[in-house]
């Protein structure tokens, strides 16, 4: 009780702080409300102790007791800067948690902080626990995507977007979907229906090792998993968590002329909302692409960013709706970082 006690008072306070942080008419205001959120994601994750799934391999990693996979400059330099500097284990999780929160919140502008900065905690805060390098990318690409929609400064999307490859390779593919931003998809009828025959390659025909020989092109470790019990087959549960998570992008595709009309750069994230519906597929399949999965979580930012700006007489009715449903979601994913220790409780 004490671990979700722990994540729903920072999921609070996270939405409390991003409310004002976006609208409150005080500079000042905004300003202590940013580093309050700051410290909310920061201290429970720089402070934590067998919390996550690569806890004990980055701890083991920079102790030096296993071999390094890991070839990430960015990462290998904060954890040489820890080595050169003697100092604990433990100080790797407070490096990364800084570089992965501060640009959270501080590089992202004013304009719908509240919905990203939420459902930031709801949807990335919890995996970023467990996947330290991987979300550690994602933040990047979090700051890239928002400069491209959100702003003029394509040096600053561009920037972002190839720091996220300074921690962790998957961003590439996230990267390699830029070139076709302006693709316009078309009416939803023709989106399903994309969707439907994606469904059947994967399911009924032996399309997923094609996929794998183009991961292994792309980069090489990630083909070494098709000879492994990842490439196997996922066991399904009710599926509510998959209707859960594809609720958001779907929603997305309905109101797409709405949206495209909020913002024309908007088509890019239509085409991304695609992406992670077809990687959602691939995950129920396979079990590796669970990462890739995770990859592009963050796309529900900006699809709930979108929506709050919708030009409809249900938009209040859709938010609350997604909302609740994320909360859901939210509240079982913390079985995946429970029960919460810190380093105090040694």
């Amino acid at each position: 009780m004490y671990s979700f006690l722990i994540y729903n008072i920072i999921l609070l306070n996270s939405i409390g702080c991003g409310y004002i942080a976006e609208f409150d008419n005080s500079k000042n205001h905004r300003l202590l409300a940013r580093w309050l959120l700051f410290f909310t994601l920061f201290i429970p994750a720089a402070i934590r102790y067998e919390v996550g799934y690569d806890y004990g391999n980055y701890s083991e990693i920079y102790n030096g007791l296993v071999d390094s996979y890991i070839d990430e400059p960015g990462f290998l330099f904060l954890q040489n800067f820890a080595r050169y500097l003697h100092l604990d284990t433990q100080w790797i999780f407070v490096l990364t948690s800084f570089v992965m929160y501060f640009p959270i919140c501080f590089c992202i502008k004013r304009k719908s902080f509240f919905m990203i900065s939420s459902f930031y905690t709801l949807y990335v805060y919890i995996e970023s626990l467990s996947f330290v390098r991987q979300f550690l990318a994602v933040t990047f690409l979090i700051c890239a995507l928002y400069y491209y929609l959100y702003s003029s400064s394509k040096i600053k999307a561009y920037l972002y977007g190839c720091s996220s490859l300074l921690f962790h390779l998957s961003a590439l593919f996230v990267l390699l979907t830029y070139p076709f931003k302006k693709i316009k998809l078309g009416k939803p009828i023709y989106i399903y229906g994309m969707i439907f025959a994606f469904y059947i390659l994967i399911v009924k025909f032996d399309f997923i090792n094609l996929l794998f020989t183009v991961a292994m092109l792309l980069i090489p470790r990630y083909g070494g998993y098709m000879n492994t019990d990842w490439n196997s087959d996922v066991e399904i549960g009710s599926g509510l968590g998959v209707f859960i998570r594809l609720s958001i992008p779907f929603t997305i595709f309905f109101f797409r002329k709405k949206i495209f009309e909020q913002n024309s750069k908007n088509l890019y994230l239509i085409m991304l909302n695609l992406v992670y519906v077809v990687v959602n597929i691939l995950t129920i399949k396979v079990q590796i692409f669970g990462r890739l999965n995770s990859l592009f979580l963050f796309i529900a930012l900006f699809n709930m960013a979108v929506l709050y700006q919708l030009d409809s007489k249900f938009r209040k009715l859709i938010i609350f709706s997604l909302f609740i449903l994320s909360i859901f979601l939210f509240e079982r994913n913390i079985l995946n970082v429970y029960p919460y220790h810190t380093i105090f409780e040694l």
